[in-house]
């Protein structure tokens, strides 16, 4: 029996040192056990199939209700935008972006209750100071988009994308940065070419995510990703 999947004894707390992380499980006799853990910085050096390197970064935590995603950036925009332009945008982007991410899927721990998924949600902010990402904001509509460069004419979606590389996904076109282990070509898919209306998402989006949760566990737990509605 794992040390986070005890039965559970009225009153009874665990704070445990897994893999460098702290976890700390609960419970009382009217639930079933809880794990949650700290906020922590997942900061990785992602290589694709054609030898693109990139730097994925963002902020996880798991409570006991949600797995919160915590994604800061910087945008430093061209002098001839203005600032309402600039805070237009950053609105825009929050919450479309915020949006299209969040409770597409959720992670259900062994231990927990069958019923219990916890909702993946991301928060998305621009912020000058604890960033995880630095992007040129542009002006100029046909500018090429990419991680570190926006355009103030991009939508939401085309935004969305260029956060799931800071997520860790990788793209899903030919021409694109592919996984080097299973190379993708998925059009309608949000880490496709043509990321429009409401995209698709699969388990794979989310795994960068579920594998830090499942690393600072006991390797005894399962850590399952489930999809949700969107709601």
């Amino acid at each position: 029996m794992s040390r986070l999947s005890r039965p559970c004894v009225s009153g009874w707390t665990a704070i445990v040192c897994l893999t460098g992380a702290l976890a700390v499980a609960s419970c009382d006799s009217e639930s079933p056990l809880v794990v949650t853990l700290p906020l922590e910085t997942v900061d990785e050096t992602r290589v694709g199939a054609n030898g693109h390197t990139w730097r994925t970064a963002f902020d996880v935590k798991l409570t006991s209700t949600i797995v919160e995603i915590n994604l800061r950036v910087r945008l430093i925009s061209e002098p001839e935008l203005s600032r309402a332009q600039v805070e237009r945008v950053k609105a825009m982007w929050e919450e479309g972006v915020e949006r299209i991410w969040s409770n597409r899927f959720g992670l259900r721990i062994g231990g927990d209750s069958e019923s219990v998924v916890r909702p993946i949600r991301l928060d998305l902010g621009f912020e000058n100071t604890r960033v995880h990402h630095t992007v040129i904001l542009r002006d100029d509509s046909s500018a090429q988009v990419d991680q570190l460069n926006w355009s103030r004419w991009s939508s939401s979606q085309v935004i969305a994308h260029e956060v799931g590389h800071m997520l860790g996904a990788y793209d899903e076109y030919p021409e694109g940065v592919q996984n080097p282990e299973s190379p993708l070509d998925e059009r309608a898919s949000i880490m496709g070419r043509d990321a429009r209306g409401d995209p698709a998402f699969a388990v794979h989006h989310f795994e960068m995510i579920r594998s830090w949760v499942a690393g600072r566990l006991d390797p005894a737990q399962t850590v399952e990703l489930v999809p949700l509605d969107n709601t």
